[in-house]
């Protein structure tokens, strides 16, 4: 309060009417007390923003401890369906696996069979072949040995 009285002495001793310096000294005591910080306000204003901050971080650690705790869950539930897909995965390719076998022994079989049969008809098929050519050969040796008797004993008769 020294300070509003030693301003409202110094307007007074330059001549500034005393409700002048009054309406002086209430505008700058209202402008100080709205406007103006005093030691106080920035002491309590510290201390609330660090209580906010202490809050903030507090509360920060929480939704870090509770995320890291869901995404640990969600890499644990990843981690059981992933090895559940790779199980159904492998037993799917298994059967698979094991059809083609199948159906690749029943293909084998198919064509070993096929192979067998188109083999016996080539056998039974050589083998008329080779009767003809018998038959063939026997009746030209035949002939051979007639038309050769008939020029000897033509050739004899001649003699």
């Amino acid at each position: 309060m020294t300070f509003e009285f030693t301003l409202y002495d110094a307007l007074l001793s330059i001549d500034v009417p005393a409700e002048k310096a009054r309406a002086v000294i209430d505008a700058l005591e209202h402008d100080m007390s709205s406007t103006l910080a005093t030691k106080q306000d920035i002491a309590a204003l510290a201390s609330a923003t660090k209580q906010d901050i202490a809050a903030l971080a507090s509360a920060t650690r929480q939704d870090i401890a509770a995320l890291a705790s869901a995404t640990k869950q969600d890499i644990a539930t990843l981690a059981s369906a992933t090895k559940h897909d790779i199980a159904a995965l492998a037993t799917a390719t298994q059967q698979a696996i094991a059809m083609l076998a199948l159906e690749t022994k029943q293909d084998t079989s198919n064509l070993a069979l096929g192979t067998k049969r188109d083999l016996l008809l080539l056998k039974q098929e050589l083998e008329h072949r080779i009767d003809l050519l018998e038959s063939s050969m026997t009746i030209r040796l035949g002939s051979i040995l007639v038309v050769a008797m008939g020029l000897l004993f033509a050739a004899l008769k001649l003699t």
